[in-house]
């Protein structure tokens, strides 16, 4: 059978693997906060159809959305703001990983090459050698912003729907 030989280092591919992971747990928790927030918690189901097809950026904007409106507290609504920046500054770089064309880089890096489009700029391309380290480091930040998200989202001071009063 032929098949296509990938020139990234065999070492790379179960870290790449990591982040995808790492991210899905991610989203699982920003979901669960989601459906707490809106009182979905008991019957997940709704919740899931609500969030299950939400892109990680339309899932950011709704959980801190909602925080807003239900979090009484100014500190409380100042973190978590703070730590969806993080969970937004994590989302940029997954997405910078897991869409790019990679290559084989110089002195065992990949080469990765990304082209966006946008309506206001056009064509944007960049090229980045990244070593190994680099995408161990990606992986361990989106568990650390994991961690803290499922520490936020399960304290019970998360505010949670308990319907009109």
């Amino acid at each position: 059978m032929n098949k296509l030989i990938s020139s990234v280092p065999n070492d790379y591919l179960p870290l790449i693997g990591s982040i995808i992971v790492n991210f899905r747990l991610l989203e699982t928790f920003l979901e669960m906060g989601i459906w707490k927030l809106m009182g979905a918690e008991k019957r997940q189901h709704i919740g899931k159809i609500i969030t299950s097809e939400m892109s990680s950026f339309k899932l950011i904007t709704l959980i801190g959305s909602l925080h807003k409106e239900m979090c009484d507290d100014e500190e409380a609504k100042n973190d978590f703001e703070d730590l969806l920046n993080e969970v937004n500054k994590v989302r940029e770089n997954r997405n910078y990983i897991i869409h790019s064309m990679y290559g084989a880089g110089a002195g065992g890096t990949v080469l990765m090459l990304k082209s966006k489009v946008k309506n206001t700029k056009g064509l944007k391309e960049s090229i980045n050698f990244l070593n190994i380290s680099d995408i161990e480091n990606s992986a361990d930040s989106i568990a650390e912003v994991s961690y803290k998200l499922q520490s936020f989202v399960f304290d019970s001071s998360f505010p949670s729907f308990e319907g009109d009063k």
